[in-house]
C-alpha cells in the first residue's frame, strides 16, 4: 500500500478569506449552491403543523448578528421522535455550538424522526461563528449538526434545503455528522468551509450502523475530507454530488458500501479513496477533474472492491490506482467499465453489466400556497380523533383530490384511510408534512392533467398503499409506503421503505430502495428494473427476475438479520430465463446467504455460492461491536438470456433457440470464458483453425482442466461442447 501522504499535496492556504481568495471562495460557493438550489422557495401552509423557529415560543432572529443556538436547539428538543418539520425561513442563523437531534425521554425517542428544513439552499444559512471555541482542533473535530449515533434506529432523519457554513478559523469543524436508518436523507444542501480549513464536510464514519439513507443534490466546498464514510454495516446512496477544494480527498471510505451516481469533483487531491479491505463502491456517470498537483496522483485509489462505469477524469496521473482484487490500474482518463475483481457468470454471458438506460427522477414545481388543498378543509376538526388516526377520512381526501388544486397535502399528525382515493384531475403532488398514515386504504393514481405525480414524505404505520393505475409517471419519495398496480406509467422510487414490490412489465428506476419482509422482496416479471442502492432485511430472496425481465442492481447492502438464517440453498437472487447484472455486498450481521445467485436458462439451472466470492472480513469496530466473518462481496454478476449467435467482444454468445446436443462456434479464447465453459457443459473440445484438436476434457476431469485452458494461445478456434 502506498503511503497516504503521497496523495495529499495540499490546497489553498490562508486564514480568513480576503482579496482575490475571498472572491474565488464566494464564486465557488455560489456555483456549488446554484447546482442544488434552482427555483427553490419551500413554504408550507399555516395549518400544516410545521414548526417555524422564528415564531414563538422559539423566536430565532436571523440576520441580526445574534446567537441563535439556544432558539434552534429548543425547537429541536421540543419534538423528540415527532416526525416534525423544524422549519427555518430564509436568513442567516449564527450558532456557537453543536445542534443536536433531540434525545427524548427514552430509547424509543432518541435522535430520530426529526427533519431540519430550510426555505432554500441559498437563502437559509446556519453559520458557525468565526474563531468559535470548541471547533479549533482537527484531532478532536466537532460538528455543527449532529443527528445521532448508533444503533440503527435513526428512522426518517433529514436535513433539507439549507446551507451549513462552518465559518473561518474553525479548523476542527465538521459540517454535518449525519445518521439516518432505513429511510432518511440529506437533500438540496450546501456545506461550506469559510476558509477551506474545516475537518470534514459530511461525516458518516463517526459511528457504526449509519444508513441506509439517501444523499442527493449536495455540494461541499473546502474541508480536509469532503465526505467520510465507514464501518461494515448498511449502505449509503449518493446522487448529484459536487465536491470542490478538499485538502486530503473528496470521498474517503473505510469498509462501507456506497452507491454513487453523478459525482462531480474538482480537486487537487484524489476524488475517491476506497480504503481498507471489505469496502464496496459503485460509481457511475461521474466527472473527476484534477487541478495542479493532481497530475501526480490518481483520481481514484481503490484498496477494496470497486465497480465503475462511464467515469471521465482529467488532470490526474491516472484514472484508477487499483490495489484491490486483480490489481490492474486504469492509466487513461476514461473508465468505460471497470471491475476490480473477477466478473461472475454462470452461463455464457458477456462480462459486462447490462448498462440499462437511466432516467432522472422527474421534478415538478413547488406550487404556491394558493394551489394547495387538504382533506382537513372538508372535515369538522373539532373531532380530535381525526389527527390521531382514529377516524376514516377517505371521503374528505377524495373531495380534496376532486378540486382544481395541484398539491394535496396532509398536515403533520396521523390520519386513517380505509377506502380508495382516486388521484386524477389536476393533482400532481401528494405530500405529507411528515405525516403518519393508518388503515387499509389506497391512493389510486389514474390518468389526469399532469404527466407526473409525486407522492412524498409519509410514514405508513399500517397497510395504506399507492397504486399505479395510469400512464402517468409516478414518483415515490422519502416515505415508508408500498406500491401496487400494473399501470404502464414509469415508476421512480427515491428513499423509500416498502414491501413487497411486484413489477409486471413496468419500467422502474429506484434510488435507495429498502424492502423488509420475510420472503421474496422484489419480483420483476418481464419488466425493466434499475436500482441504485438496495438494502434488504429478513431472510428470503431479494430479487426474482423472470419472464424475460431486465434487472440491474448498482450497489447496496443486504442481509437476512434477526439471527434467522435463510433455509439452505435459498438464493439471494433468482434469474429465471431473464437478464440481470448485480454489484452488491452483504452485511456482517449474524446470518448470511450461502447461495447468492440461482440462474436458469434453457431448462438448465446453476448456482453461485458464497464460497466463490470475496469475503468481507470481520474487524473489531468498537468495544461493543465485533462483527462475524461470513458476508460476501459480489463485484459484478451477469446473467443474460438475450444472447445472439456468433461473437461479441471476444465472448462466447449462445442462442436460446438451439436445442441440438452439440454446436460449433468461432470465438477468441479468453480467460474470462474458462469458468463459464467448465461449469456449463459436460464435454468441451477445442480445435485450431486447421481443424486440429488442441484441447479435450469430459466429465469429472473438467475442474482439473482450468489451468490448461487458461494457458491456451489466443486466436480463432472452434469449440465443440456438450450439454450436461
Amino acid at each position: 500500500m502506498i503511503p497516504a501522504k503521497r496523495y495529499y499535496p495540499g490546497s489553498p492556504q490562508g486564514s480568513s478569506p480576503s482579496g482575490i481568495f475571498a472572491v474565488i471562495l464566494c464564486l465557488a460557493w455560489a456555483m456549488a449552491v446554484h447546482a442544488v438550489a434552482q427555483g427553490q422557495n419551500i413554504v408550507f401552509p399555516s395549518d400544516g403543523g410545521v414548526v417555524d423557529v422564528t415564531q414563538p415560543p422559539f423566536t430565532a432572529v436571523p440576520d441580526d448578528s445574534g446567537d441563535d443556538t439556544e432558539a434552534l436547539q429548543a425547537a429541536l428538543d421540543s419534538f423528540p421522535s415527532g416526525n416534525k418539520i423544524i422549519y427555518l425561513p430564509d436568513g442567516t442563523y449564527l450558532v456557537s455550538s453543536t445542534l443536536h437531534w433531540p434525545m427524548g425521554t427514552g430509547p424509543g425517542d432518541q435522535e430520530k424522526r426529526t427533519i431540519l428544513q430550510g426555505q432554500s439552499t441559498e437563502g437559509t444559512i446556519i453559520r458557525l461563528k468565526d474563531n468559535c471555541p470548541g471547533f479549533s482542533s482537527k484531532g478532536n473535530p466537532t460538528p455543527v449538526l449532529f443527528t445521532g449515533s448508533r444503533p440503527a434506529q435513526r428512522f426518517r432523519n433529514a436535513v433539507r434545503n439549507c446551507t451549513i457554513h462552518t465559518g473561518t478559523n474553525n479548523r476542527g469543524a465538521i459540517g454535518i455528522r449525519f445518521n439516518a436508518s432505513n429511510q432518511g436523507c440529506v437533500r438540496d444542501v450546501a456545506i461550506l468551509s469559510g476558509d477551506f480549513k474545516g475537518a470534514i464536510g459530511l461525516d458518516m464514519a463517526y459511528t457504526a450502523e449509519i444508513g441506509p439513507c439517501f444523499i442527493k443534490n449536495v455540494s461541499i466546498t473546502g474541508f480536509g475530507i469532503g465526505i467520510k464514510t465507514g464501518y461494515l454495516q448498511n449502505g449509503i446512496t449518493f446522487e448529484h454530488i459536487y465536491l470542490e477544494n478538499q485538502k486530503e480527498c473528496g470521498i474517503y471510505n473505510e469498509r462501507h458500501s456506497l452507491s454513487i451516481r453523478k459525482l462531480k469533483s474538482v480537486n487537487r487531491v484524489p476524488a475517491i479513496h476506497n480504503a481498507l479491505h471489505s469496502g464496496h463502491i459503485v460509481l457511475i456517470d461521474a466527472m473527476l477533474k484534477g487541478l495542479g498537483p493532481a497530475s501526480e496522483v490518481p483520481a481514484i485509489i481503490n484498496e477494496a472492491t470497486l465497480f465503475a462505469r462511464n467515469v471521465s477524469t482529467s488532470g490526474y496521473l491516472k484514472a484508477v490506482e487499483n490495489n484491490g482484487g486483480h490489481g490492474e490500474d486504469i492509466e487513461g482518463d476514461t473508465i468505460t467499465e471497470f471491475v476490480s475483481d473477477t466478473v461472475r457468470t454462470l452461463f455464457d454471458s458477456p462480462s459486462h453489466s447490462l448498462n440499462l438506460e437511466i432516467k432522472e427522477t422527474p421534478d415538478i414545481p413547488w406550487d404556491s400556497l394558493s394551489e394547495w388543498v387538504s382533506p382537513v378543509h372538508f372535515l369538522d376538526m373539532s373531532d380530535t380523533g381525526i389527527t390521531k388516526g382514529r377516524v376514516d377520512i377517505t371521503d374528505a381526501v377524495q373531495q380534496a383530490a376532486n378540486t382544481d388544486k395541484t398539491t394535496l397535502y396532509f398536515p403533520n399528525g396521523s390520519f386513517r384511510i380505509e377506502g380508495t382515493v382516486h388521484i386524477g384531475n389536476s393533482i400532481r403532488r401528494i405530500i405529507g408534512l411528515e405525516t403518519r398514515l393508518y388503515g387499509n386504504g389506497c391512493f389510486k393514481v389514474v390518468n389526469g392533467e399532469s404527466p407526473v405525480v409525486v407522492f412524498e414524505r409519509f410514514e405508513n404505520k399500517e397497510h395504506v398503499t399507492v397504486e399505479q393505475a395510469s400512464s402517468r409517471k409516478l414518483v415515490l419519495s422519502s416515505s415508508m409506503i408500498s406500491l401496487t398496480g400494473e399501470g404502464p406509467g414509469e415508476i421512480f422510487i427515491e428513499d423509500v421503505l416498502g414491501v413487497p414490490w411486484h413489477f409486471r412489465n413496468q419500467k422502474v428506476w429506484a434510488r435507495q430502495i429498502n424492502p423488509e419482509i420475510d420472503g421474496t422482496k422484489i419480483i420483476n416479471e418481464g419488466g425493466f428494473l434499475w436500482i441504485l442502492g438496495l438494502k434488504t432485511e429478513i431472510q428470503g430472496t431479494v430479487i426474482e427476475t423472470k419472464s424475460g425481465g431486465h434487472t440491474e442492481v448498482l450497489g447496496g447492502n443486504i442481509y437476512p438479520a434477526y439471527g434467522v438464517p435463510p433455509p439452505p440453498g435459498q438464493p439471494a437472487f433468482i434469474n429465471d430465463n431473464s437478464n440481470v447484472s448485480i454489484s452488491i455486498s452483504e452485511n456482517l450481521y449474524k446470518t448470511f446467504y450461502t447461495t447468492v445467485v440461482r440462474e436458469e436458462q434453457d431448462g438448465q439451472m446453476l448456482t453461485l455460492s458464497k464460497e466463490d466470492l470475496p469475503v468481507r472480513e470481520a474487524v473489531e469496530e468498537s468495544p461493543d461491536s465485533v462483527r462475524e466473518k461470513g458476508a460476501f462481496i459480489l463485484p459484478l454478476y451477469v446473467g443474460m438470456t438475450d444472447r445472439p449467435i456468433g461473437t461479441e467482444a471476444g465472448a462466447l454468445c449462445v442462442s436460446r433457440a438451439h436445442s441440438r446436443p452439440s454446436y460449433h462456434f468461432s470465438f477468441s479464447v479468453t480467460s474470462a470464458q474458462n469458468s463459464i465453459l467448465l461449469r456449463s457443459y459436460e464435454g468441451i473440445e477445442l480445435y485450431n483453425s486447421k481443424g486440429q484438436r488442441i484441447f479435450s476434457v469430459h466429465g469429472s476431469n473438467r475442474e482439473r482442466a482450468y489451468s490448461r485452458l487458461q494457458r491456451l494461445p489466443k486466436g480463432i478456434t472452434v469449440i465443440k461442447f456438450f450439454r450436461q
